[in-house]
């Protein structure tokens, strides 16, 4: 079959399966993604970039094809697609690493798959933060809009790290700002959170962590507008 009939079938595909979870239960049935994933290398660049989005919609809020792809290692597929040639392409990667992130709900979340959405997330933020298309940019920024959502507390205490080594504080145990419960995070001092020591063990385990602290350079860079 041409590749331009292929993208046109990715194409009404994807439009089937957004936001229709019993479109997406039959895709999953019919599989679907397997069938994507072989069309993700093809030379033809749009069919590239609509198979990827259909993989993308049909893994959004939907963990069984979460769990599917998964296994059949999708997320490690798409990373190729991150240096892509054509912009189209990387930011339809970048979209549908990101619904890959969103799929699980946080309570069901397993060790496996937590550590999966940081590799992503790393991947991403390592990978296209300063891709020179704004299409691909803007497409990261709701990509790891996905992963701060999901895991919000972690963050949080990234950022109270972060300002405190901004403000020059020192973080050593024996400081009296590394037991605070609360800080000024924000440099204009706008905005204020409250932290608890409970939260703060989450990234001294063994582990824990490295994903947020990589990722955060990216989101504070991106606060700054002439980055989009």
């Amino acid at each position: 079959m041409p590749a331009e009939h292929r993208t046109m079938a990715a194409f009404v595909l994807g439009v089937i399966v957004w936001e229709h979870p019993e479109g997406q239960r039959v895709a999953l049935q019919g599989c679907l993604m397997p069938l994507c994933l072989e069309q993700v290398s093809d030379p033809h660049p749009p069919l590239r970039q609509w198979a990827t989005i259909c993989l993308g919609r049909t893994w959004h809020h939907h963990p069984d094809a979460r769990w599917t792809a998964t296994r059949d290692n999708a997320h490690e597929k798409l990373f190729t697609l991150l240096s892509d040639p054509v912009p189209e392409v990387r930011g339809a990667a970048v979209f549908s690493l990101g619904t890959f992130i969103s799929s699980i709900p946080s309570r069901d979340r397993s060790d496996h798959a937590r550590l999966i959405d940081q590799t992503v997330a790393i991947t991403l933020a390592t990978t296209v933060t300063h891709d020179g298309s704004p299409l691909v940019r803007q497409e990261l920024v709701v990509a790891l809009q996905y992963f701060v959502q999901t895991y919000e507390s972690s963050f949080l205490n990234v950022a109270h790290q972060y300002f405190l080594e901004e403000a020059g504080v020192d973080l050593s145990p024996q400081s009296p700002a590394s037991s605070m419960d609360s800080i000024i995070m924000s440099p204009s001092n706008s905005l204020t959170r409250k932290f608890s020591r409970q939260n703060n063990k989450q990234l001294s385990s063994p582990g824990q962590g490295l994903g947020f602290m990589l990722v955060w350079p990216c989101l504070h860079i991106y606060t700054y507008p002439i980055f989009l």
